[in-house]
């Protein structure tokens, strides 16, 4: 696998995603693997894993992040 297609599969995984945070996080891991340059792209999807396990990682902290009480909750005795 080379670096277009794991970031192919990883937008494809993150499709449900509002538009920005998608592009946000693809931004993010593009930058990642420009970083790391061209010699250890091989190198850096290892160390990310499968884009697919990846993407619902993502997908699941950010649903999380989502349906957290955005005002505290007080409880009275």
């Amino acid at each position: 696998m080379d670096k277009q297609t794991f970031l192919r599969r990883l937008e494809e995984g993150l499709r449900q995603l509002p538009p920005e945070e998608r592009e946000d996080i693809l931004a993010y891991h593009r930058e990642y693997f420009q970083d790391a340059g061209p010699e250890q792209e091989a190198k850096v999807i290892q160390e990310l894993g499968d884009p697919d396990l990846l993407a619902r990682r993502l997908l699941s902290l950010s649903l999380i992040h989502i349906s957290e009480p955005t005002r505290p909750l007080y409880i009275s005795y």
